[in-house]
């Protein structure tokens, strides 16, 4: 028997046995509180951009916050994990709204990866809540992915785990899909579509570099954030097909024919 456990929720998802046990157990006595807080219902609309790491989340959640009319979170919450008491959850995040009004702002934009797996309970918290779901070609995310942990097999998890909700997601019309290929080859054509889901006008801004609220935060124990903090600010520069630098043919092989049905459900 494997002395770890997947946990979905866990960046690092190879979890514990006895630590994911601890996990469950917690999970259950919070979600048992969940039906005691009440909806928020606010003018300021909530958007939660959600998917697997590396597949441009913080590039879209950075541009996005150059909209006159949105304001962003700089940093990832985690507000929603299912530990995670949903009563706080909705304090704080009444709090960011209520910023958000004082500010003239009608869209709020949160940006926590993980929260791909917490949909339900963020479209209870907030029903009017809407969600835009990165997608990447699963061969440069896992190439990016194992540049940065160390790990084809972790990689290649990751990948499978955090884009296993999209079939279910697929239907809903709170739910929009932006492909990174599509977002870094034409940013204004995805910007025009964006601002389309959210009702709000379009504006160039989302399309172009320069300061974004990300820069305001030291992310001093987070030396990936204070990577992408920095690569967010420069044009896009589509960085697609790439993986052949990273990935052996194995490799290659293994992603292909793992995420295969995953792949047609995406587009890939």
């Amino acid at each position: 028997m494997s002395s770890t456990i997947i946990n979905r929720f866990k960046i690092d998802h190879r979890q514990p046995r006895s630590g994911y046990a601890y996990f469950r157990l917690r999970e259950i006595l919070v979600r048992a509180l969940d039906g005691l807080v009440p909806a928020i219902r606010h003018p300021v609309r909530p958007v939660f951009v959600i998917g697997c790491g590396h597949t441009g989340t913080t590039l879209l959640t950075a541009r996005l916050g150059n909209h006159p009319a949105v304001a962003v979170i700089p940093k990832e919450t985690s507000w929603f994990i299912p530990t995670r008491l949903l009563a706080l959850s909705r304090h704080y995040f009444r709090r960011e709204l209520d910023r958000c009004a004082r500010e003239g702002k009608s869209v709020l934009v949160e940006k926590t990866p993980k929260h791909v797996h917490c949909v339900d309970r963020i479209a209870a918290l907030l029903p009017d809540a809407r969600f835009i779901f990165m997608t990447r070609n699963p061969l440069d995310t896992v190439a990016s992915l194992k540049k940065r942990f160390g790990s084809f097999e972790f990689a290649l998890d990751r990948w499978l785990i955090d884009n296993a909700p999209a079939i279910a997601l697929k239907p809903s019309p709170a739910v929009m899909w932006v492909r990174y290929e599509d977002f870094v080859s034409d940013p204004h054509t995805q910007a025009e579509r964006i601002a389309e889901f959210l009702h709000i006008p379009a504006d160039d801004s989302v399309a172009e570099g320069g300061a974004t609220a990300y820069d305001a935060q030291a992310f001093a124990k987070h030396p990936n954030m204070r990577l992408r903090q920095q690569q967010v600010k420069y044009s896009i520069k589509a960085r697609v097909n790439t993986y052949a630098e990273v990935l052996d043919e194995n490799e290659i092989s293994q992603v292909r024919s793992r995420c295969a049905d995953l792949m047609a459900a995406l587009g890939y």
